[in-house]
């Protein structure tokens, strides 16, 4: 797998994901990338993915980044988009991809 050709990594304590969001400004990812990057949440960090939502959105206006991932999380908690997630235990990692940088803002269930 290409897509995640990472700068470093870092195990972090385990916790049970309840939405997986990816932004990114490049070309969109294609389902076995998406699955790459699902498997990199649970086999690299350590998270339990079992039955986590995931959502991939192109960002047109900027390159991604922690600030406006968090800004995107923010938005979504406000508007009940993430019902069953708690945001103030999020996790947020940038990624140098094959296909350009991407944002994860894993999303542990309430």
């Amino acid at each position: 797998m290409d897509l995640l050709a990472l700068y470093g990594h870092r195990k972090l304590y385990a916790m049970k994901v309840y939405k997986i969001i990816v932004i990114h400004n490049g070309e969109a990812p294609r389902p076995d990338e998406v699955q790459a990057i699902a498997d990199y949440v649970q086999n690299n960090l350590g998270h339990d993915t079992a039955g986590a939502g995931l959502t991939v959105s192109r960002i047109l206006a900027s390159v991604p980044d922690n600030d406006l991932m968090m800004a995107i999380l923010v938005r979504m908690d406000a508007e009940g988009e993430l019902p069953g997630g708690d945001i103030s235990k999020a996790f947020l990692q940038e990624l140098n991809t094959t296909k350009g940088k991407v944002v994860l803002g894993i999303v542990p269930r309430a």
